[in-house]
């Protein structure tokens, strides 16, 4: 089977919405508890309806609905609400992406990547508890000074997630053996969820607050990783 039609899958859009549904993220809920309750009452036939409109080809994106929450260093990071069905299609996407990307990252997890850490579909969470990274993260620190080193830094990047080219993004999927159908479907709801109020389509960035951006962020970010090299003196610890 194709990624497009493993997308399409009944079994992987359950599987998609009960990982919404699980979603450890108090903050999101916080905004989508409502509209998760509306939809659960007939989940069924609803993701019955939206399979047809996606063999079929009908399903259209809608517009995401974006505020700023603020951080602690005073910066305003956006924040990204889908509809329900939106949520579920994205999951589904980011499912499929996940099955072919864990394989690649299984050597680097709780060793140099401790956060977004794909569980495997027989469990009840998208990724595993964020607690087993945190405590790898923390043993990998201790590790490093035990090894002589005795500086830390840590750096963000930027406007990372907002500044994820879609072309750069399908060029590491297409690595990971995902076909043009795919990755033009998946740019389409992308252009569509990250546009702003004038409704211009930029072609960069992923939604921020869905359950699947991290993961699918990790597409193009384990590309540094690739390119770190070895360096006796220096340890490289991410977690996103």
């Amino acid at each position: 089977m194709t990624a497009f039609s493993d997308f399409q899958d009944r079994n992987n859009l359950d599987r998609a919405w009960r990982w919404i549904r699980n979603n450890p993220d108090p903050t999101y809920k916080r905004y989508c508890s409502e509209f998760y309750s509306r939809f659960a009452v007939a989940d069924d036939l609803l993701i019955d309806d939206l399979q047809q409109r996606l063999q079929r080809g009908f399903y259209e994106p809608s517009h995401s609905c974006k505020f700023l929450i603020p951080k602690k260093s005073g910066i305003l990071r956006p924040y990204t609400i889908l509809t329900v069905e939106d949520q579920i299609v994205y999951q589904a996407l980011v499912n499929v992406i996940a099955e072919r990307l864990a394989p690649k990252m299984r050597n680097s997890y709780l060793t140099q990547t401790f956060g977004h850490i794909y569980a495997g579909k027989t469990s009840p969470w998208f990724y595993r508890r964020w607690n087993d990274g945190y405590k790898a993260f923390n043993q990998a620190t201790r590790d490093a000074f035990k090894r002589g080193l005795v500086y830390a830094a840590s750096f963000d990047l930027t406007a990372c997630y907002d500044s994820l080219d879609h072309a750069v993004l399908c060029h590491f999927l297409k690595q990971l053996g995902i076909e043009q159908e795919f990755c033009d479907f998946l740019s389409n709801c992308l252009s569509r969820w990250t546009a702003n109020d004038r409704r211009i389509y930029q072609h960069h960035g992923i939604p921020q607050g869905p359950l699947g951006s991290g993961l699918l962020a990790e597409v193009v970010l384990r590309h540094f990783d690739q390119h770190y090299g070895p360096k006796a003196n220096l340890v490289s610890l991410g977690i996103l």
